[in-house]
């Protein structure tokens, strides 16, 4: 559970650092969230391809077991919390990294019809504490968190793509 209290606050740092590197003027916003977002999927990425095999030390790594569900399915065992957006989800990525936890990635396409705000509110309404809201040119991020139970960063793109990473713990 740790760790992944752990990386949500290296998420919230990192973001936090953007937006006070873009409000300073620090050059282009949207490109230091673009470049930011791309380095973490490639290190979530690279974390389950080491869950899946191995850990650093070489050792089988049984505990954690990375599955897929067919395009199309939110996952049913998701809390009705859980908010998903209006689009096609496209692939779903679960991942146990301990007993009592679970992360998912939801990957969507076709998202329309929701803003960051009208996703805020929703969320709002659901329990959840906004920890970061982000909007830009089409495109937002939202990191959320409720109470010591739940985790939800959602980053939805200018091509009406979307990416929605929510840990249970």
């Amino acid at each position: 559970m740790t760790a992944i209290h752990n990386r949500g606050k290296a998420l919230m740092a990192c973001f936090m650092v953007l937006a006070a590197l873009a409000a300073a003027g620090c050059g282009d916003p949207e490109a230091m969230i673009e470049s930011t977002v791309e380095n973490l999927v490639e290190a979530e990425n690279a974390s389950i391809e080491a869950a899946a095999g191995e850990t650093s030390t070489g050792e089988p790594q049984s505990e954690i077991t990375p599955a897929t569900l067919p395009g199309g399915e939110w996952p049913g065992e998701m809390p009705d919390y859980v908010p998903g957006l209006p689009g096609d989800i496209t692939d779903v990525l679960t991942l146990n990294p301990e007993p009592e936890a679970v992360n998912y990635t939801i990957s969507y396409e076709n998202v329309t019809g929701i803003t960051a705000d009208e996703y805020e509110a929703e969320l709002t309404s659901l329990g959840w504490s906004i920890d970061m809201m982000m909007p830009m040119d089409g495109e937002w991020i939202i990191q959320a968190s409720r109470d010591q139970e739940a985790a939800i960063i959602v980053t939805v793109s200018a091509d009406n793509s979307a990416v929605m990473n929510v840990s249970l713990f």
